[in-house]
């Protein structure tokens, strides 16, 4: 994926999936497997740091089953690529500050940073973030940011052709601003 810019297919797919709120329920499934840094790379806009902590959240959010997670449709590498060509400078600082925000709500919830809890307790913790976020009248501050976040894990993952078996690109091409005149020339011309 690196080196790829945003495709259509990302641009005008829709974001049902995360509007459904998908829950996080049932997804811890796998053995312990500890945060590691070595295996942090090809990231221009995150981090060593940020891109592990943000590559565990997916995981545990889509987790290898019997079907591809989000390590192996390369979701993060791809958010890290939506950041540095897509986002806003807004959507930039609220994603890159996330880890942060989490690593806090871990220190106030159970006493210990993030990344010292096991795959267990960083699950258990995702889950209790999902329910309260996802929770009627929570619209803003870290809230906010986790559902956002989820939106976006859960909208690439999904869309990625691993792991999607019936993917077919988007035909056709992207003329961006026209003019009516334009427009009405490819009505015309029944390329539209």
């Amino acid at each position: 994926m690196t080196g790829t810019g945003v495709t259509r297919r990302i641009l005008l797919s829709t974001g049902g999936l995360a509007l459904a709120g998908l829950s996080l329920s049932g997804c811890e499934n796998r053995d312990a497997i500890e945060l590691d840094l070595a295996d942090v790379t090809g990231f221009s806009v995150f981090d060593r740091a940020t891109a592990a902590i943000l590559l565990d959240v997916a995981d545990l959010m889509i987790p290898r089953t019997d079907t591809p997670g989000a390590g192996d449709t390369g979701t993060v590498l791809y958010l890290d690529q939506l950041m540095d060509h897509w986002a806003s400078a807004a959507s930039r600082a609220e994603i890159l500050g996330f880890p942060a925000q989490l690593d806090g709500h871990a220190r106030q919830s159970v006493g210990r940073a993030f990344r010292s809890l096991s795959r267990q307790a960083r699950f258990r913790l995702l889950e209790s973030m999902d329910q309260a976020s996802f929770a009627e009248g929570e619209r803003h501050g870290f809230a906010a940011a986790y559902r956002k976040l989820k939106r976006l894990i859960f909208h690439i993952h999904y869309t990625s052709e691993a792991a999607n078996p019936d993917y077919v690109a988007v035909p056709g091409q992207y003329l961006g601003d026209v003019s009516a005149t334009e427009f009405q020339a490819l009505v015309d011309d029944a390329r539209f």
